[in-house]
């Protein structure tokens, strides 16, 4: 096995690698070995998880030049250390296997020296074929809204609340989490009628901090799906990511069910700038945020009075607020809820793409 590529596409391909592994995962044998592979015009790495994974990948080497086929079975944590010792000024390294080991050379400095383990052939070549089918997403939408999703993962008496659903509709995809006093709902329209037919994957809380690492790594303006209940496919050209879902019926009609709608139904409404709402909560003086509902519009209180608190005052957690805000889109639409829905409180963002809710249940 010989071959050349650019420091710079190595040092990608290995750092995506590292940011998605636990750190128990990254002192395992099964998960800390990979294979590397030069195949035809093809230079890649590829890991195929054991029985029940929650992981496989594939990442090509792009732009590398393939000189003699070959694949080798490579401890993951040797060759990202022999790949730190070179630099950008570096370049081009060369690549070869010579017996029991790897040399990695610069054409400059003494080359690098990994030592292979005795079962380093690999007797079976693993390439991680994405399907033809798929849905293309902005993966700045998918990373920003999973990003919301997963403020409200928490572990209750309800699994669901400590998981992120992925749904697919005929014309639209919807990101969704819930906890025992918040919603989170993202809708994308799609620009062609979506391949996934009514099909939901669960993310675990593992899983998803994995896909959020993966999304701020890549540079792809966009970003392939295809999913079932049982896995996922992420991939762009450079690389290719199979993620386990989570097996849970009562999950997946809880998701199904979830009365968005319904609790976003309101009686008042004021649109904010991200910077006008953040502010207003900062000159708050109290743990919570304090709303009055005056016919069709929303009067905010920074303070309350000594005296006498305003009968119609609804109250609401700024910490949970502020964790939202942080992560919010420029704009955002309040909607104080209807008696019927505990005057839940929704932040609301609407654009020619995009709809997304986060729903708070008001303070006791």
């Amino acid at each position: 096995m010989i071959f050349e590529a650019d420091y710079t596409v190595v040092k990608k391909a290995l750092t995506t690698i590292q940011n998605l592994l636990t750190p128990t995962e990254a002192n395992k044998n099964e998960s800390r070995m990979v294979q590397l592979h030069v195949k035809g015009e093809q230079v890649y790495i590829s890991h195929q998880g054991k029985k029940g994974s929650q992981l496989e990948y594939h990442l090509n080497l792009m732009g590398a030049n393939p000189i003699f086929d070959g694949s080798v079975l490579v401890d993951f944590q040797e060759l990202n250390s022999a790949i730190k010792s070179f630099s950008k000024s570096s370049g081009t390294l060369l690549f070869e296997r010579d017996g029991n080991e790897i040399r990695i050379d610069d054409g400059v400095y003494e080359p690098e020296l990994i030592l292979l383990p005795e079962n380093s052939d690999v007797e079976r070549e693993f390439f991680l074929k994405p399907p033809f089918e798929k849905v293309k997403v902005p993966t700045e939408w998918f990373s920003h809204r999973l990003e919301l999703a997963r403020l409200n993962t928490k572990a209750t008496f309800l699994p669901a609340t400590s998981e992120i659903a992925l749904l697919s509709y005929p014309q639209s995809i919807q990101i969704r989490s819930f906890n025992l006093s918040n919603i989170y709902e993202s809708t994308l329209t799609l620009e062609s009628p979506s391949p996934i037919k009514n099909e939901i994957f669960l993310f675990d809380k593992n899983a998803a901090s994995r896909m959020a690492k993966l999304l701020k790594t890549t540079r792809a303006k966009t970003i392939s799906l295809y999913w079932t209940s049982k896995e996922l496919f992420v991939y762009t050209s450079d690389f290719v990511f199979r993620f386990a879902g989570v097996q849970e019926p009562d999950s997946e009609e809880l998701f199904k069910a979830l009365p968005t709608a319904e609790m976003t139904q309101g009686v008042a409404r004021r649109i904010l700038s991200l910077s006008e709402l953040q502010g207003s909560i900062e000159r708050c003086n109290t743990e919570s945020f304090h709303l009055i509902p005056i016919g069709n519009q929303i009067s905010i209180l920074t303070e309350l009075p000594e005296d006498e608190v305003p009968e119609k005052t609804l109250s609401y957690s700024i910490k949970t607020l502020k964790k939202v805000l942080s992560k919010w889109m420029p704009t955002a639409e309040l909607i104080v809820g209807t008696k019927e829905n505990c005057h839940a409180l929704t932040l609301s963002h609407h654009d020619q793409q995009t709809e997304d809710w986060f729903i708070l249940m008001p303070c006791e």
